[in-house]
């Protein structure tokens, strides 16, 4: 990234893509949070299917699970990709 612009420009790409409601438990989002974090995966800001929309419990939650919430919140990636995925959205 180059600086912090394009930073809040590619959450509110993400913001857009994903909308405001946590993708774990359907609450309303207060947060983005990169499944992959910033220090493995250096394109983070390349990928909107990375940082997700989660609610506070859930964002606490994630930092805590380790390997084990990756997992799932990637499992919740892919299936909101083939069940609620629009054309229209995040097109890039």
């Amino acid at each position: 990234m180059k600086n912090e612009r394009d930073v809040l420009e590619f959450q509110g790409r993400a913001w857009e893509f994903w909308g405001r409601v946590c993708l774990r438990c359907r609450r309303p989002a207060a947060t983005l949070h990169e499944i992959l974090p910033r220090s493995i995966h250096r394109l983070w800001y390349t990928e909107v299917t990375n940082s997700v929309p989660l609610c506070d419990n859930c964002h606490r939650w994630a930092h805590g699970a380790g390997e084990a919430g990756r997992v799932e919140l990637q499992a919740k990636v892919k299936d909101w990709l083939e069940h609620e995925w629009r054309p229209e959205w995040g097109t890039e």
